[in-house]
């Protein structure tokens, strides 16, 4: 746990993008040897809205996803494309978690991460039907930010990390993943140029490489996600100094041994919040 004491520990994790009221997370401690400890937590969440956008496959479209990925032809443009945007999707999928498997057991990024200068076009869990002379024939979720900008514009780190992919990945095209430490990892994608190696460490804002149009992209773009232990999460909040503050650092120094810690610091909490009561209060009266 960062900041906390030796034998405290803790774990980022991930809800579902559709869960809303009561959901319960069960967690669970293994020990090297010896036997482990379960602690189930309730979870209250709000229900997100999420954007619904239609994208029109055009013929010249099909055939350039048909050239790209050859592998994948089925007989005819349409099937093609199904076969990429499904299966290969899910394969590509696969290879992200196989990269975030292993991550740094303590924190190396600092404050928010910075946001790439571009104008935002596609949101993080925008639900897309795609659509092929008038019909719907698939529909996928996107699972990051899709930020334009000038063509082959370069693209920095969001914050400090261990690069632990950088290559061609299929429909995301030329794809670089940093490691932040306690499994979070970010995802910087279609990029026209990489210029970073794994293993490389880099600080926020060193260039990874250019934007550009590889593998799925419509035009040249930076594709940016956020992963936790191999789950995508909303890179949005990952830019919010304050939803950063709230959700996690701000929790660390917070970390207790048992209820009774937590008991003795709600009782300590208390009586600062009434001592900063009382000493308001007495100079409204002056």
């Amino acid at each position: 746990m960062p900041k906390g004491q030796t034998g405290e520990y803790g774990a980022l994790f991930s809800v579902p993008p559709n869960a809303a009221g009561a959901l319960q997370a069960e967690l669970v401690a293994r020990a090297t040897v010896g036997s482990e400890v379960k602690q189930n937590v309730l979870l209250k969440l709000k229900r997100k809205k999420w954007r619904h956008d239609k994208i029109s496959l055009s013929e010249g479209f099909l055939r350039r996803v048909a050239g790209i990925f050859p592998k994948s032809q089925q007989g005819d443009l349409l099937q093609t494309f199904l076969e990429v945007n499904r299966k290969k999707r899910q394969t590509d999928h696969e290879r992200v978690r196989q990269a975030s498997a292993v991550s740094r057991s303590q924190p190396l990024w600092s404050g928010p991460f910075s946001r790439f200068k571009g104008k935002s076009m596609a949101r993080f869990g925008d639900k897309r039907t795609y659509v092929y002379q008038k019909r719907a024939v698939d529909e996928q979720v996107h699972l990051g930010e899709d930020l334009a900008s000038l063509v082959n514009s370069p693209v920095p780190a969001g914050n400090h990390g261990v690069v632990v992919l950088a290559e061609p990945l299929g429909i995301y095209g030329n794809t670089v993943i940093l490691d932040h430490g306690l499994g979070l990892f970010s995802m910087y994608s279609h990029l026209s140029r990489i210029d970073v190696k794994v293993g490389d460490r880099v600080e926020k804002g060193k260039p990874l490489g250019l934007t550009g149009t590889t593998g799925l992209a419509g035009g040249d773009h930076l594709h940016f996600a956020i992963l936790i232990h191999g789950e995508f999460v909303n890179p949005v909040e990952w830019w919010d100094p304050h939803w950063l503050k709230d959700q996690v650092q701000g929790l660390w120094p917070q970390a207790d041994t048992g209820p009774e810690v937590s008991a003795a610091k709600r009782v300590a909490k208390s009586k600062r919040s009434s001592r900063r009561t009382k000493s308001r209060k007495g100079r409204k009266r002056r």
